[in-house]
């Protein structure tokens, strides 16, 4: 199925989530065209003209991002460093082109363009402004929120789809879970006060095919329904898989205290009620999903 008979275009279809995604979408007949970082450089402006100018897609989806936190705070305040340029400047030469050629923008973003300076207890919402505040967010979460901000004042047709610690490729040591069972296999603590709403990436791929469908341009959080922490989806994995590992338990606060780590919020939970509603999704709760991997 293509869009309006024209192929999507999925930049960064080669990463962790994008890879899972295109091929979620291609299986569900979904004709996409996946350039690699190679041929289309999105920090490459003249590049991206000449492709579109070539294939004049009517709806574009925006993986393409640097997403490595720890190594994006060594960065911080270089606004010639990778991650500025890939998460700031490249939206901003995405807004450009999308503006010429009324091309529809479905944009992956992230909870962590949300600080916790105070706990929102029903979640962050898909309405909730997030602050520009450098010396509150993680670089990355910074970058990738100014990001956000340069495509909504283009005033361009847009969806910014916010997720959260993705898993269901499993084909990825990226993978929320792979990397939990080799943490509860070498028995490294969990956090027991972190709390979160992971996203499913199969959710994650059929929400972005509904809205890539009817171009429904808005802010979208695709998560689980329900909250959890790192340590409580660690005791459910060890159950499920029958790991005979003993669960060890840490405060994050003492962790940021005794590490030079990127601060990180307390609360990330994604409020999602408003795009299962616009929408007419459900999404699985993390432990239906993590059932569902382990079938």
């Amino acid at each position: 199925m293509a869009i309006n008979s024209t192929p999507v275009v999925i930049l960064g279809s080669n990463g962790f989530v994008g890879s899972k995604v295109t091929q979620l979408l291609e299986k569900n007949s979904l004709h996409v065209l996946k350039p690699s970082s190679r041929e289309l450089d999105i920090l490459n402006y003249p590049s991206l003209l000449a492709f579109f100018n070539k294939h004049k897609s009517q709806v574009v989806i925006n993986f393409a991002a640097y997403t490595d936190v720890e190594e994006a705070e060594k960065q911080r305040g270089n606004k010639n460093s990778i991650s500025w340029k890939l998460n700031v400047k490249g939206p901003k030469n995405l807004a450009k082109l999308c503006s010429k050629y009324n091309t529809f923008l479905i944009h992956i973003s992230t909870d962590s363009v949300f600080y916790d300076f105070k706990k929102y207890p029903r979640g962050f919402e898909e309405s909730t402004v997030p602050k520009a505040y450098l010396t509150r967010l993680t670089w990355y979460g910074y970058t990738k929120l100014l990001g956000e901000k340069q495509l909504a004042k283009s005033k361009i047709k847009l969806a910014i789809v916010r997720i959260s610690y993705p898993f269901g490729n499993l084909k990825s040591k990226k993978d929320f879970i792979l990397k939990t069972i080799h943490y509860i296999k070498t028995n490294v603590p969990f956090f027991k006060d972190f709390y979160f709403t992971p996203t499913f990436i199969p959710d994650l791929a059929e929400t972005i095919e509904k809205i890539a469908k009817f171009k429904k341009s808005g802010i979208y959080h695709i998560t689980s329904p329900n909250i959890t922490t790192p340590y409580k989806i660690a005791l459910y994995i060890a159950k499920k898989l029958n790991l005979k590992n003993t669960i060890k338990s840490q405060s994050l606060n003492d962790y940021i205290k005794n590490k030079i780590v990127p601060k990180r919020p307390k609360y990330s939970n994604l409020n999602n009620i408003r795009t299962r509603k616009l929408l007419n999704v459900k999404f699985h709760n993390w432990q239906k999903a993590i059932d569902e991997l382990y079938a």
